[in-house]
């Protein structure tokens, strides 16, 4: 019979704190947050860049980094539209740098001051005039119905990342990156916004850079790397130190549960932070 105390497994939680040489008190604190192994209290406490998750385990990454290399290739205009709180701006921030680093032609854009959040139908009016070929979203879009059928009527191509809840269905857009989506692999379900940005800048460095690294083009076969063998590639490596401070701070001030994935990313943000702040 197990003894439990507030749901805990005593007897477990003795087990892991002689593993790791942990008060057991302290033990069943990191319990009731969902660290319930020695490995995860050390990814808790002691996260590491080879803890973070690839890529492109999200639903349809591989679809949208590819759309984005074509917009690249064919000198394309690119619009990217996010929410005007810390999170859209951290979003909206690592994507920009992101694809001017690569030449791209982008520009972005936050809801006005009066303006509700979330992308309304005159930005598809904005990119149609301006001859925009592709928008992306961050922290927001998934609920956009509206704004996504006027988007597809001009023909432009809409690339929806967020985290808010879906629908039962979801916009009309080109490919969308929710890892709360239906049959999405990505195994933390409660990133940020700014996370989800990360993780699409994420595979637009790896892939980019896959001549130098790896030559998968299947997505299932992208899924089966692992994070220490992504680490191999040094843009990679690059990229997070830049670019994980950001996302911290996004997702601190988006107040997401700082467990699993967040807690990864604002421990190594902040690391980083205080070790050569800006």
């Amino acid at each position: 019979m197990k003894i439990k105390r507030n749901n805990i497994d005593l007897h477990l939680a003795y087990q892991i704190s002689i593993d790791a040489n942990l008060p057991q008190k302290f033990v069943e604190l990191l319990m009731h947050r969902g660290a319930d192994t020695s490995d995860k209290i050390r990814k808790f406490l002691y996260p590491q860049f080879e803890d973070l998750y690839n890529p492109f385990l999200m639903k349809n990454m591989l679809k949208a980094v590819k759309r984005i290399e074509t917009a690249l290739m064919n000198n394309e205009k690119i619009l990217i539209f996010g929410d005007k709180d810390t999170d859209g701006i951290t979003s909206i921030a690592i994507i920009y740098r992101t694809l001017k680093g690569h030449n791209a032609r982008v520009e972005y854009m936050i809801p006005a001051p009066d303006d509700d959040y979330d992308i309304s139908p005159k930005i598809a009016d904005y990119a149609k005039e301006n001859n925009i070929a592709l928008i992306i979203t961050v922290d927001c879009g998934i609920s956009a119905f509206d704004t996504a059928a006027k988007i597809s009527e001009y023909n432009i191509d809409l690339i929806i990342t967020d985290h808010h809840e879906p629908q039962d269905t979801l916009p009309n857009a080109y490919t969308i990156l929710n890892p709360k989506q239906i049959d999405c692999e990505y195994p933390d379900k409660m990133l940020a916004g700014c996370g989800v940005a990360l993780k699409l800048a994420s595979a637009i460095i790896l892939y980019f850079s896959r001549n130098n690294f790896f030559f998968e083009s299947d997505a299932d076969n992208l899924k089966k790397i692992s994070s220490a063998e992504l680490l191999k590639n040094y843009n990679y490596k690059l990229f997070l130190r830049k670019y994980l401070p950001i996302a911290a701070i996004g997702s601190i001030a988006d107040v997401v549960p700082l467990a699993n994935e967040n807690r990864i990313i604002t421990k190594l943000g902040y690391d980083i932070l205080k070790a050569a702040p800006p």
